[in-house]
């Protein structure tokens, strides 16, 4: 066990598997050896920046994205590193796992499992409001069970009128953008 294991176990309430957080070196009959792995190594030289994520794992489900690279992943990873957060292997031990549109068709079924599932637009967010969000209240801020956006949404229009929650109107507005509709007004 080490430090920081106990850190992240007390802060997610909950007993993390030990194996996530090994130690940088294990010394053996007076040996020291590594015991990182390629990933850890690059993500230990990652400079934290912001606290945004402090106290929260997360997990990148790399499936899910089609197009993504190594580089795209090691750039998402960073994003998240600088601004607080801790990147683990483990999707069952995240609080976070990060995921592409349209992978799972049931996503919005799962809302209430343990597992908090976010698209990066969730990390883009948080980082542009300078603070950790609930993606429970923007549900444009999860991955969505259709991929983005939606051929057949394209060129019809959405009047909106007031809505008078604030909080609604702004996730119904970034729903009618991501799923590709054009947004009107109404008076």
């Amino acid at each position: 066990m080490t430090i920081e294991w106990l850190r992240q176990s007390l802060l997610q309430e909950k007993r993390l598997k030990e194996e996530l957080f090994k130690p940088q070196e294990v010394k053996v009959d007076s040996t020291v050896h590594a015991v990182t792995s390629d990933a850890q190594k690059k993500r230990s030289r990652i400079v934290v920046k912001k606290t945004i994520f402090t106290g929260k794992t997360f997990a990148i489900n790399q499936v899910s994205f089609n197009k993504k690279t190594a580089k795209d992943f090691e750039d998402m990873e960073r994003v998240i590193i600088s601004n607080g957060g801790v990147m683990i292997d483990s999707i069952e031990d995240a609080a976070f796992v990060i995921q592409e549109d349209g992978f799972d068709p049931n996503i919005w079924n799962k809302m209430d499992e343990e597992i908090n599932y976010v698209h990066f637009r969730y990390i883009q967010e948080c980082i542009a409001e300078n603070q950790s969000l609930s993606h429970e209240d923007g549900i444009y801020l999860c991955p969505t069970p259709q991929a983005l956006p939606v051929r057949a949404f394209a060129g019809i229009t959405i009047e909106t009128c007031l809505v008078t929650n604030q909080l609604d109107e702004l996730v119904y507005c970034k729903l009618i953008e991501l799923y590709g509709f054009k947004r009107g007004f109404r008076e």
